[in-house]
């Protein structure tokens, strides 16, 4: 067996998971769920395969922006009430929704029969997507255990004193292995995102000593699209198009540690199984 060959076998045998990334406003109105839309479509148009876990309901909703309907919620798969497949629905531009709302409200409640179904149907959500968003419903918790376990956090704030301090919440509850970044939303004063996003930074890293990334400045309204219907890319605006590049790209960076491979018992019995074609080799 050639090198090359030996390659290809591990490739075949070695499994990525898919990257997970949570999103969350300090406060309502931060943009947050437009910012994992644009998220979203810029990987799909990438080629990636993408799932939103939407927290939400309402109007403003992901499922209601893209036009996705069902009367089933995540928690009815974890209850065993309803397949994943009644769960997951495919909007028209290629993004895959997850109705999760109510399972978000029970929080931290779940019965441990509970939390080893939902594993399950995360294992299956994650064999079907390279990329797993999580429009977070933040509240004064924190995010949900679901929305927890993503390796990236990208929190939206503005200059209003609620959302600051609530943005500064959520990354003072981010462990240290979690990735941090900030997108702020201007408001209609005009006042520059990158000086609130430096009077956030400077207490984080003063109380916290970690200091969250700077990832971008949302405009005011009505540059940023408002809460409502979205159906394709052509309905995105420029600068909503150019945050969801710019989010991707900065995922894309840590690849490595946002698509670890599966435990490395895997990758031992791949090598174990080349050693044993190349010693049958002729």
């Amino acid at each position: 067996m050639t090198e090359d060959q030996a390659a290809g076998l591990r490739r075949m045998f070695v499994r990525r998971r898919a990257g997970m990334a949570s999103f969350a406003g300090g406060a309502a109105n931060c943009g947050s769920t437009s910012l994992v839309l644009a998220t979203a479509q810029a990987l799909v148009e990438a080629g990636e395969r993408v799932t939103v876990i939407d927290e939400h309901q309402g109007s403003g909703s992901i499922s209601a922006r893209l036009g996705v309907t069902t009367r089933f919620d995540l928690l009815q798969a974890v209850n065993r009430d309803a397949g994943l497949a009644l769960v997951r629905r495919r909007a028209s531009n290629g993004v895959a929704v997850v109705a999760a709302a109510r399972l978000a409200a029970l929080g931290d409640g779940l019965t441990r029969l509970q939390v080893h179904a939902l594993n399950e149907l995360l294992d299956e959500i994650y064999s079907q997507s390279d990329w797993v968003l999580v429009d977070a419903a933040a509240s004064r918790a924190g995010m949900s255990p679901l929305a927890r376990r993503a390796q990236r956090w990208i929190i939206s704030t503005n200059s209003t004193g609620p959302s600051l301090t609530g943005a500064y919440a959520l990354v003072k509850r981010a462990s240290n292995e979690t990735s941090v970044g900030v997108a702020v939303r201007r408001n209609r004063n005009g006042l520059e995102g990158t000086r609130i996003y430096t009077q956030l930074a400077e207490v984080a890293q003063a109380h916290l000593g970690r200091m969250p990334e700077w990832l971008g400045e949302m405009p005011a309204p009505p540059q940023w699209c408002e809460p409502g219907p979205l159906r394709s890319a052509g309905d995105t605006n420029v600068h909503v198009r150019a945050m969801g590049e710019k989010l991707m790209a900065w995922l894309d960076m840590r690849g490595d540690k946002a698509r670890p491979a599966v435990e490395s018992a895997g990758q031992v019995t791949v090598d174990y199984l080349v050693q044993q074609f190349r010693m049958n080799q002729p």
